[in-house]
């Protein structure tokens, strides 16, 4: 079994938790990693290695959508 910490972070960027897990290899932690985060900002690490990043895609699609309103009354 190998080690992985999952860091979530605030909306100002500072890290907020930090949580254990222990998986069989990479893929079973990034996994896990995706159900126990749940959308919110955060990476897993496996040591001095950044694994992966998951994102708020309400987040992402809500910072999008005024330059998409700004395309469509453009287009009108």
């Amino acid at each position: 079994m190998h080690q992985y910490r999952i860091y979530t972070f605030r909306e100002d960027g500072h890290f907020s938790t930090v949580r254990r897990i222990e998986c069989t290899d990479q893929k079973q932690a990034v996994q896990e990693a995706q159900q126990l985060v749940e959308g919110e900002d955060s990476e897993l690490w496996q040591g001095e290695h950044l694994i992966a990043r998951f994102t708020d895609l309400q987040k992402q699609q809500s910072r999008l959508a005024p330059a998409a309103d700004l395309i469509t009354v453009a287009d009108k």
